[in-house]
């Protein structure tokens, strides 16, 4: 089951969206635990103690959804806000605090379906799979979901996550050989990106969720668009 949290001052929208997840899960046999809140302030007093996705309206009366999300993401670093707005540049605002997506309004049930069905993957790739990262005699744990990006530095790998970087002393051959192709791809000699992560493509750069700028090589770069477009199931 997922738990999926919906905070907009507009009711009409609420309705219309929770009733478009109820559809999403009979046509797309996955179970949801839905939520509505009509402010953000609700939702920050009341905040569910499980909650995997939140549909959250950027623009609101008594708290804007940028300073509720700030609070949501102090919480649960791992839920995956996706922002409603009716103006595509606050939407840029919402990476600030690593939205993993936005809606624009009026939202369309086949624009919704999309999204949902990203988020849907990349949650379930957190929750099952997991890469073990040793750093001398201190172990780590950490979903695949989670990780960002891989860099090399000073004869060191760095797995940069969504809650923090762990150095570990496998080479960087090996971590492409353990990160599943699916959805992983070494983009250059000393970086490795996850699709899931990637905010946009601009020419040989590559903008993540987290702010960071990579790029890719002359060499991968075809290789890299095809792999990302495939992904995204868009051509580029």
């Amino acid at each position: 089951m997922f738990h999926v949290v919906v905070c907009d001052d507009e009711k009409i929208f609420r309705e219309e969206l929770t009733a478009w997840l109820q559809r999403y899960q009979e046509e797309h046999q996955v179970s949801f635990c839905i939520k509505e809140f009509h402010e953000g302030k609700e939702l920050v007093d009341h905040m569910p103690s499980q909650m995997d996705i939140l549909f959250l309206d950027i623009k609101m009366k008594t708290m804007d959804g940028i300073k509720v999300a700030e609070t949501v993401r102090a919480l649960n670093e791992g839920v995956s806000i996706i922002f409603l707005t009716a103006v595509a540049e606050y939407a840029l605002e919402g990476y600030k605090v690593n939205a993993f997506d936005y809606l624009i309004k009026p939202v369309s049930y086949k624009k919704l379906t999309k999204v949902l069905t990203k988020t849907l993957k990349m949650i379930d790739r957190r929750k099952t799979r997991f890469l073990t990262v040793r750093n001398h005699d201190i172990w780590y744990r950490v979903a695949l979901g989670d990780i960002v990006f891989v860099e090399t530095l000073n004869r060191h790998c760095v797995i940069h996550t969504v809650c923090g970087s762990y150095v570990s002393t496998k080479k960087m051959r090996d971590l492409e050989k353990e990160l599943p192709e699916d959805n992983f791809f070494r983009c250059n000699s000393g970086y490795i990106v996850n699709f899931d992560h990637i905010e946009k493509v601009v020419r040989s750069d590559i903008y993540l969720r987290n702010n960071e700028i990579i790029t890719a090589s002359r060499s991968r770069k075809k290789q890299f668009i095809d792999r990302l477009a495939e992904y995204w199931g868009e051509e580029m």
